[in-house]
């Protein structure tokens, strides 16, 4: 078994290498302690991440010896990171991004990783969920990316809000730089999406632009 370290928040969870426990959630004791099995870990080398289950925040990602049984702090936070940028702008509305969750999600179909990215704009929050697989083995290609930007009023949750979508894959990288010995990763990104009510399951906007970029640490 090992030990890993983190904050006393509800529904977080502590993946290995990609892999989460059976059951979700993970169980900690009164000092935030959680006691996670990393047996059977196919690499002498495992990654280690905890994050929440809405996504709203995450550690960075650990990379370890899979011998080394000694304890692991994760500190479980939705900030930028000194030198992260992240933009975003949708029908020419430039919004201000203040939360960022970069989340290790391995063998997701052409995904590798999860990356939210938020701002709060005229009373509303903007939740970007943005899938792309592991720049480490090169730049994602179009089939490699995707997107969609939860619009939520307060006291809304995933799916009871607008969202926008990107129904013809448009979302494309451009000047994607990633950098293997800091694992920083940055592009430019475009799309064409559509706005719709997930709450009436109707279309109220088409053909919106949406663009940005950004430059995050994995």
């Amino acid at each position: 078994m090992r030990e890993w370290l983190i904050p006393d928040v509800g529904q977080t969870e502590i993946w290995v290498n990609g892999y989460g426990s059976p059951g979700g959630f993970v169980g900690t004791v009164a000092d935030g302690t959680a006691y996670v099995s990393g047996e059977n870990c196919e690499s002498d080398d495992v990654v280690i991440q905890s994050f929440t289950r809405d996504y709203r925040a995450a550690s960075r990602l650990v990379r370890r010896s899979g011998d080394d049984a000694s304890p692991q702090t994760l500190n479980v936070c939705g900030d930028l990171e000194l030198g992260e940028t992240f933009t975003l702008s949708i029908d020419g509305a430039e919004l201000t991004i203040a939360e960022l969750a970069p989340i290790y999600w391995p063998d997701n179909g052409n995904f590798d990783w999860l990356v939210r990215a938020a701002a709060t704009f005229a009373g509303e929050e903007y939740s970007l969920l943005l899938r792309f697989k592991d720049p480490a083995t090169g730049a994602p290609g179009p089939e490699d990316v995707s997107a969609a930007i939860f619009r939520l009023e307060p006291g809304q949750n995933y799916g009871q809000g607008r969202v926008y979508v990107d129904p013809t894959n448009s979302l494309r990288l451009t000047n994607v730089t990633y950098d293997a010995g800091s694992k920083v990763f940055a592009a430019d990104y475009t799309a064409t999406m559509n706005l719709q009510n997930d709450a009436t399951t109707t279309v109220e906007a088409v053909d919106l632009p949406v663009a940005g970029a950004f430059r995050i640490q994995l």
